[in-house]
């Protein structure tokens, strides 16, 4: 439950910080942080006492204990340095300190993995991430497959605009096509962007396939059988 109710005021400080600006923060939102934290270290120390240094990262609950060794520390190092930040003036804080600052803060952000540890508890959601851990092998092979054919249409629709401006519209480059022909078909990678875009909503796929209509009929064919393979 603290976990649950710590990630809820992260996340409301979170917002209220990007509104009214971290300065104005009330204190209390930092308070409640420590004030979690120290629960957290508090729960790890009484585990670590109780199984002892063996048990605790050779037992057969080690996964979850140094998964939380490494959260809770974490922790630690980002409360202490959001203290010591607040210690001294902001006139004295230097470039790299600030950089630290920041770099640590998204360390907070890592506490909310602790919320994995509901799986233990809730057999429904268990059942329903071990469903999706299973079926990474099938999703990494679909990935592969559309980056395939996003790498096959890619060649044959920025050869057809190339040669495209280069012939018709006598430009050496793709420079020379200002019109939505060249924005979306100027090089491989923008062809292959604009082909994901268009089957993920990123764009209107009117938009990319209007300006084929003046390149080749059958650029224009390949853009229905790409869409409909997608689609597929």
């Amino acid at each position: 439950s603290v976990i649950v109710v710590n990630m809820i005021l992260l996340g409301v400080e979170v917002d209220l910080a990007a509104s009214i600006g971290q300065e104005n923060v009330p204190v209390w939102y930092g308070v409640v942080n420590a004030t979690a934290v120290g629960i957290f270290v508090v729960e790890l120390s009484l585990t670590f006492l109780a199984l002892g240094i063996r048990k605790f990262f050779c037992g057969k609950n080690r996964a979850w204990n140094i998964f939380d060794f490494c959260i809770i520390s974490l922790s630690v190092l980002e409360t202490s340095t959001e203290l010591w930040q607040q210690a001294i003036a902001r006139e004295q804080v230097s470039t790299s300190q600030l950089r630290f600052f920041r770099s640590v803060r998204l360390v907070r952000a890592l506490r909310g993995v602790r919320m994995v540890k509901l799986l233990r508890y809730v057999g429904a959601l268990r059942t329903l991430v071990l469903s999706i851990a299973s079926s990474m092998a099938s999703l990494f092979w679909t990935l592969m497959l559309l980056v395939i054919i996003f790498y096959t249409f890619g060649i044959m629709f920025t050869q057809l605009v190339s040669d495209y401006c280069r012939y018709e519209v006598g430009s050496a480059t793709m420079a020379g096509c200002v019109d939505k022909v060249g924005v979306y078909w100027s090089s491989l990678p923008e062809s292959m962007l604009t082909l994901f875009m268009t089957i993920s909503g990123g764009v209107n796929w009117e938009e990319t396939f209007r300006p084929l209509i003046d390149v080749s009929i059958f650029a224009v064919m390949c853009h229905i059988i790409f869409t409909t393979i997608a689609v597929l």
